[in-house]
């Protein structure tokens, strides 16, 4: 073999088994200007992987940095919520740009302001506590009351870790890639018809419970078809069994019934016994879940991309079930083979990463 031929297949060799270089974000466009608030200076900004829902720098997910997305969770919320009977949460976007025949909906978050009047010697002093979120349809005081019976690390106060919980547990409990399959990777056409059949399936599910008084459980109808001495019964929690007292707010679900209720701190998922953020729920089998275990019951779930498994490729490893072409390294996204790979703290590497 000649020195030239030689040369050419070395170095054709080598550009077969190169990896592709791991991508930067470059500070101070957009969002990749804000920092991770785990990472802190290791980060150097936030970057949209292309197909991991995480930042493309350190890997932490997008609720970890300091990335202003109030304004987008509820255009998320608001365009989920407007096909279905629920719409009348959600309002019109001025100007908003039509999608299609509708124009793009925003959901209509409910705020509270807490003002509170200090005395402090001649002039008195003011402070407010804002609730992020608080359940639509009720009073203020009834609003506060309810919001007060959470713990308090779930209690959506601005500027607090509740505030940070109810964002964190809005983008896992309603991931936008189960419901919209324009923000999955790659998908085919089956795999697209699988995904917005599954999203209509998941609409049709979707209920928003009430919150009143305990006391007010029973309708007119409900009496008259109970008796008015059940309807004089005290009402108890559906998760716990605890009294509710009459003058104490709790949660309704339409789809249990009249007299099914819980306590405020109660009402969580049934798989992950995370609070329902929001008093969103889907009604499974005479249980309420949230939305990621509601879709995990009808399909697989990519470790990789954390999207849906709705195509029959796909491979099983490490107990988990992956998409085929996400099967890859940790660290340089390239794919792997059985045998041909190692995991340290959690994550898959190939063997030249893991070196």
């Amino acid at each position: 073999m000649s020195k030239n031929a030689r040369e050419w297949g070395t170095k054709e060799k080598k550009d077969r088994t190169e990896k592709p270089p791991r991508i930067k974000a470059d500070p101070g466009v957009g969002a990749a200007a804000e920092p991770c608030l785990v990472c802190r200076k290791r980060c150097m900004g936030f970057l949209e992987h292309p197909w991991r829902k995480c930042c493309g720098n350190c890997g932490c997910s997008r609720s970890e940095h300091a990335v202003a997305q109030d304004m987008e969770d509820d255009l998320r919320l608001g365009d989920l919520l407007a096909n279905s009977k629920h719409a009348h949460l959600t309002a019109s976007v001025r100007g908003g740009k039509p999608t299609g025949k509708t124009q793009q909906r925003i959901y209509k978050r409910n705020r509270v302001i807490v003002t509170k009047t200090m005395a402090a010697r001649k002039d008195p002093t003011f402070s407010a506590v804002t609730y992020e979120w608080a359940p639509p349809g009720v009073g203020h005081e009834m609003a506060v009351q309810f919001l007060n019976l959470l713990p308090e690390h779930w209690r959506p106060i601005a500027g607090t870790a509740g505030e940070v919980y109810r964002r964190k547990q809005l983008a896992r409990q309603l991931p936008a890639h189960d419901f919209e399959p324009r923000r999955c990777h790659d998908l085919s056409a089956d795999e697209r018809w699988g995904l917005e059949k599954h999203a209509q399936r998941c609409i049709d599910a979707m209920s928003f419970a009430n919150v009143r008084l305990s006391g007010e459980h029973v309708s007119l109808e409900c009496q008259g078809a109970v008796g008015h001495d059940a309807a004089q019964q005290q009402q108890t929690c559906r998760k716990c069994g605890g009294a509710l007292p009459a003058d104490m707010p709790a949660v309704f679900v339409a789809n249990f019934g009249e007299t099914a209720a819980w306590h405020p701190a109660c009402f969580v998922c049934s798989c992950c016994q995370e609070l329902l953020v929001d008093l969103v729920l889907f009604w499974n089998e005479g249980r309420p879940l949230c939305g990621r275990h509601y879709s995990d019951r009808y399909f697989a779930r990519c470790p990789g991309c954390d999207e849906l498994i709705v195509s029959k490729e796909s491979i099983v490893a490490e107990g988990k079930v992956w998409h085929r072409k996400h099967f890859c390294c940790s660290i340089c996204d390239c794919a792997l083979q059985e045998g041909y790979y190692r995991i340290q703290e959690g994550q898959m590497m190939c063997n030249d990463c893991w070196q």
